[in-house]
């Protein structure tokens, strides 16, 4: 049977191995984060300059007098429906020249030719 100062041994040499495995595990994990930042922080290097030219494509500029795509898409708009309501006139105005075109050449068959 062991005696006390053999078993505090054992306790201390466990414990001294308990230790070493997690001082690695931690190192490991830290090791892993790192990677992982650098990896994110290579992503967001990258993506910036895309970010960026996509604003530049989607705000105005009043520096250079380009207008971005949002800004453009609301006067295609405007203009759109200012066609169409263009177009319904345009329609309105042929309807009402054909009907008195049709009266007229009927009064004019019932007044000329009877």
């Amino acid at each position: 049977m062991p005696n006390n100062a053999q078993l505090l041994n054992t306790i201390l040499l466990n414990q001294e191995n308990e230790r070493k495995e997690r001082k690695e595990w931690q190192k490991s994990q830290d090791i892993r984060f790192f990677n992982l930042s650098a990896e994110f922080s290579d992503y967001k290097n990258k993506q910036e300059p895309l970010n960026q030219k996509l604003l530049g494509y989607l705000e105005s500029d009043k520096s250079t007098n380009q207008k971005g795509v949002v800004e453009q898409v609301g006067i295609n708009k405007q203009e759109i429906e200012c066609i169409k309501t263009n177009d319904k006139v345009r329609a309105g105005k042929i309807a009402v020249v054909s009907a008195i075109g049709t009266a007229a050449i009927f009064v004019a068959k019932h007044v000329f030719f009877e």
